[in-house]
């Protein structure tokens, strides 16, 4: 879990990769558990992103890939004809649940 005073702004994209090594191998199912095998999901593909695009690099800011990777899912919802907005609606009533453990 990170620290509380600690800012996508100011964490370096190199934690991804960090935060993403308590999963199994590439190729094994993730049971989702918990809220910390959610977030190491998102970071080993968050980090596979980063590592494609060149924001691997020392110094890139967490912030920095999230923002470039949120962009290229609006392209791809621009380019698949999917209401971004309705899915992100829906995924912060699943985080809501999950957060709160509330079904």
């Amino acid at each position: 879990m990170l620290n509380s005073h600690i800012t996508a702004g100011s964490l370096p994209s190199g934690e991804l990769k960090i935060l993403a090594s308590v999963l199994p191998p590439v190729g094994l199912q993730v049971v989702t558990d918990d809220n910390g095998d959610r977030a190491a999901l998102v970071a080993e593909a968050l980090w596979l992103f980063a590592t494609r695009t060149g924001l691997d690099r020392d110094g890139e800011a967490l912030e920095t890939v999230l923002t470039d990777f949120l962009a290229s899912v609006l392209h791809l919802c621009s380019q698949t004809g999917t209401e971004f907005s309705s899915i992100m609606g829906t995924a912060e009533m699943h985080f809501d649940m999950e957060d709160t453990g509330i079904y």
